[in-house]
């Protein structure tokens, strides 16, 4: 029996669809030469992506790994509650997001990204892009990396990272960030990163009701490219090797919370021809070696209802560094209370 060119064309063309599909699926007994279906899912994320509309979704049926992807349109990749997708990466970026300027979001929910060799867990090169309930980890250089000018909106709720960065020479970070985006971090956990969040540039990045625990320096907006600003509400840290929260070049405000068993717990330490500037409300700062450090010229503090207790050195000034204080702090306690000169200044 003869078929015609035509009729040979329309039973391919009946196997996949001419546009991508709204939801598609990937299973761990799927096959990438399916179309992706309920019933024919595809095994790998980048499979499915390639069949999935703008604005679509892939949803992982059961658990399995399903392999790195890159992301160059609007979706959303999922994985139901109580379903481990996993995403092992063993060289170079787990998942790339890179979305045309027409795009709107990306989602990853519910993802298991782990490096075994692989240097970033997510590497945001244009695009906004959320991630939701994901666990990031064991990445040479970041969990989240965004250094490209095209990267504009980062948002990350309740996801840990935990072991990411180089800890021999302490770059690299759980997130790290240099562009001009704004980053969110809400409900996070960073578990012994080399470094909690690393900003180097950005507009606006705010860390609200997180903790970190470990690394060197749980939140530092070093900017070495431009001023980071940074809001920090309700977030908790613990036992960094070098300082809690430092600021090189930019603002940090710091709303309650607070920082204990730190080598430094605040630190507001400008670099040459810059400002760093730290603001302090409501933040208990205890069991730490220095409480509070602000050191060098351009270097400010300001501190209200803070409580500095149980430290080495409660508040330490020095090298041209100011602090400003409401006269409303508990200091005391520690084995030395403040070394340098605290202003006192009145507010409205």
């Amino acid at each position: 029996m003869r078929f015609s060119n035509a009729a040979v064309v329309a039973v391919v063309l009946s196997a996949f669809p001419l546009f991508g599909a709204q939801r598609t699926f990937v299973a761990s007994n799927g096959t990438d030469i399916n179309s992706c279906t309920r019933d024919l899912p595809c095994r790998s994320f980048a499979a499915a992506i390639a069949q999935t509309s703008a604005n679509g979704e892939v949803v992982a049926i059961d658990s399995a790994g399903y392999g790195p992807f890159a992301v160059t349109q609007s979706v959303a990749v999922i994985a139901p509650l109580g379903v481990h997708a996993g995403v092992s990466v063993l060289s170079g970026d787990g998942v790339s997001v890179n979305l045309p300027v027409f795009a709107t979001r990306a989602l990853l929910r519910n993802l298991f990204i782990n490096g075994q060799g692989g240097v970033n867990g997510i590497n945001v090169i244009a695009g906004d892009v959320s991630v939701d309930h994901c666990v990031i980890g064991n990445f040479t250089n970041a969990g989240i990396y965004a250094a490209s000018s095209a990267a504009s909106g980062i948002l990350v709720a309740d996801t840990i990272f935990r072991y990411n960065g180089d800890f021999t020479t302490a770059a690299g970070a759980g997130i790290y960030i240099s562009s001009p985006s704004i980053l969110s971090v809400d409900h996070c956990r960073f578990d012994v990163n080399s470094n909690g969040v690393v900003a180097d540039q950005a507009s606006s990045i705010s860390v609200h009701e997180s903790v970190l625990i470990g690394g060197y320096v749980g939140l530092f907006a070093r900017a070495n490219t431009g001023p980071a600003n940074m809001i920090v509400e309700s977030t908790l840290l613990y036992h960094c090797n070098t300082m809690g929260i430092r600021v090189n070049n930019g603002d940090v405000v710091v709303h309650n919370g607070g920082v204990s068993g730190s080598s430094t717990g605040y630190a507001a330490t400008a670099g040459f021809s810059q400002a760093a500037r730290l603001s302090l409300d409501g933040t208990v700062i205890s069991h730490n070696g220095t409480g509070l450090y602000v050191y060098a010229a351009g270097s400010e503090a300001r501190i209200t209802r803070a409580i500095i207790t149980l430290n080495q050195t409660g508040i330490s000034i020095g090298s041209g560094g100011l602090c400003y204080s409401r006269g409303d702090n508990y200091v005391s306690g520690n084995s030395t209370n403040v070394t340098g000169m605290i202003i006192l200044e009145s507010g409205t």
